[in-house]
């Protein structure tokens, strides 16, 4: 979901927006996955640095770490938790600009599609999962998966998670 289309924001102004970093791959567990691929190089999350410095986005990498070191640890909640979400829709997974990057990776490039649910990645929510069930101390972690063809920002006004979240709490 290309949520800067929608409210008409400027890419450029999207890049500063730190809080979309929270949604980019944990380096630690994505580690050499291709994300971006260009002629001349491969771009896995071990390379946010050149990435940032390519794209032309002033710190940026500093702005990334900063962001990261709230979510890279993967810190269970510590509580009893049920983790809901959906997949079946189309997910970006990585990029592949068939031109040279010039002036910041600054045109359109081909997106390879992933499962998830639109926003986020199947892959990325795997790692998060099976961290979480194996570092929960002791806690119950279960997943329910809704499987509706619905975007992330319309998974909490669907009808099937209200269902579910009102069982959950009766």
């Amino acid at each position: 979901e290309k949520i800067w289309w929608r409210l008409r924001v400027p890419p450029l102004v999207v890049q500063s927006w730190e809080s979309l970093m929270a949604f980019l791959p944990v380096p630690h567990l994505w580690q050499d996955f291709t994300m971006i691929q260009t002629a001349q190089n491969n771009y896995s999350a071990l390379d946010y640095k050149t990435i940032f410095e390519k794209a032309n986005i002033e710190d940026g990498h500093e702005r990334f770490r900063s962001i990261n070191n709230l979510t890279a640890n993967l810190i269970p909640p510590g509580v009893d938790t049920t983790h809901i979400y959906n997949t079946g829709v189309d997910t970006p997974e990585s990029f592949v600009y068939s031109k040279p990057p010039r002036k910041g990776f600054n045109y359109t490039p081909k997106t390879i599609y992933g499962e998830g649910d639109g926003t986020v990645n199947l892959k990325c929510l795997r790692d998060y999962i099976s961290h979480w069930k194996q570092n929960n101390n002791g806690y119950v972690f279960s997943e329910i998966v809704l499987n509706e063809d619905m975007a992330h920002s319309q998974i909490i006004h669907s009808e099937a998670y209200i269902k579910v979240v009102i069982k959950l709490l009766t």
